[in-house]
């Protein structure tokens, strides 16, 4: 009598109606076509998720989860008129629908019933990084052009925000002079129309398809060298210094390797005394610097 009582009692609950509740049901924002051939987006909702109360059997309630309902909300604004200064809101019902083949329970209701949506159209646009470097060689030392790893960066996000991007830079301080070149890894820095700095991005949804860059600021040994001329048949006697060359001595940077292996540059033409005229009492000759592999003129 006891076994048949307490299953009696259990066939009696599992066939009442008992609210069970499934939590965090995702939302399905969908555009009107109006929206769509606006060309908006969403880019935020106060709500990503709803809680969905049921009434039913408690044998099929209790089976529940979010993959049997589907919870949508509607952008479909009166007006798609945007200025393309400001991010648009509004509100939206939030419905919920069962899709599953077990529909023999009531939705009693859905928490949060409305929600709110930011919207804007889509706009991407690719800037130059500009280099805020602050860095100098130490003595006998020459500091070459820093390179980044990337020019430019795109630039993605609601029409609104991206709008308010005037240029993109990489900064960097060195604390001392530079004795060999230096690699370092910037974050990427935006500016707004009045060149401000933006420092937090979090509300404008934005993104870059680049966070940072590599700067290689290249730093080399330098080192003075004087150029030399070749003669051929020069007289006995003429003196050397009145082989005048201008200028006498240039700069040159490269390894250490590399300068130490030169100790002067000879340029590359020969003055042939037997082809001078000896009416003319000065000759000039202008001659290319031929610079040694590895090295770089640095005085131009």
């Amino acid at each position: 009598s006891f076994i048949t009582a307490l299953v009696a009692w259990f066939v009696m609950i599992s066939a009442s109606d008992v609210n069970y509740t499934i939590y965090d049901v995702p939302i399905e924002v969908n555009l009107s076509a109006e929206a769509q051939a606006d060309g908006l987006r969403v880019f935020n909702t106060s709500y990503a998720n709803v809680d969905i109360e049921v009434s039913g059997s408690s044998v099929i309630t209790s089976k529940l989860t979010a993959e049997d309902f589907q919870v949508t909300a509607s952008l479909n604004p009166a007006s798609t008129k945007l200025t393309g200064n400001t991010m648009q809101k509004m509100t939206a019902a939030v419905r919920a629908i069962k899709r599953s083949s077990m529909t023999d329970y009531e939705i009693v209701s859905v928490k949060p019933e409305e929600i709110n949506i930011e919207y804007d159209r889509f706009r991407e646009t690719a800037l130059p990084i500009e280099m805020n470097l602050n860095y100098k060689a130490d003595t006998g030392y020459y500091p070459g052009t820093a390179v980044l790893s990337e020019e430019r960066v795109v630039v993605s996000g609601p029409e609104s925000a991206v709008n308010k991007i005037s240029r993109v830079e990489v900064a960097y301080n060195a604390e001392s002079p530079l004795r060999e070149t230096v690699e370092a890894t910037c974050p990427l820095r935006l500016f707004d129309q009045e060149n401000q700095e933006i420092t937090d991005t979090s509300g404008l949804y934005l993104s870059t398809d680049i966070d940072s860059v590599q700067v290689t600021m290249p730093v080399m040994p330098k080192k003075t060298v004087p150029l030399r001329v070749t003669t051929a048949h020069q007289p006995t006697g003429f003196p050397d210094n009145r082989i005048i060359i201008e200028p006498a001595e240039i700069d040159i940077a490269g390894s250490q390797e590399t300068l130490d292996s030169i100790s002067e540059i000879r340029l590359e033409e020969i003055i042939d005394f037997a082809s001078l005229e000896l009416s003319d009492r000065t000759s000039v000759f202008n001659m290319e610097i031929p610079i040694p592999a590895g090295a770089r003129n640095i005085t131009n």
